[in-house]
């Protein structure tokens, strides 16, 4: 998640992290995703697996009622919760 002055402004993903790790002078505003769904921290687990559903994303930042970063979810996590 990047954020800028305490606002999400985008999220990096694991594949565009490794794409682009032996360019050690690019800047992540380049290859961050702008365009991304947050969760709030009161949604239920439900919300999750809709929001994956419909919006194709898989990681998403969690927000509370102000809007302020408070954690993350992804499915990948989920999944091996699900699966423990």
């Amino acid at each position: 998640v990047v954020t800028e002055n305490e606002d999400i402004v985008g999220v990096l993903n694991h594949k565009e992290i490794i794409k682009n790790a032996k360019n050690g002078s690019i800047k992540e505003r380049s290859i961050m995703n702008t365009k991304f769904n947050c969760m709030n921290g009161s949604d239920e687990l439900k919300e999750f697996f809709n929001l994956i559903n419909k919006e194709k994303q898989r990681f998403f930042p969690v927000t509370d009622h102000t809007k302020k970063l408070i954690g993350a979810i992804d499915a990948y996590n989920v999944s091996e919760f699900l699966n423990a």
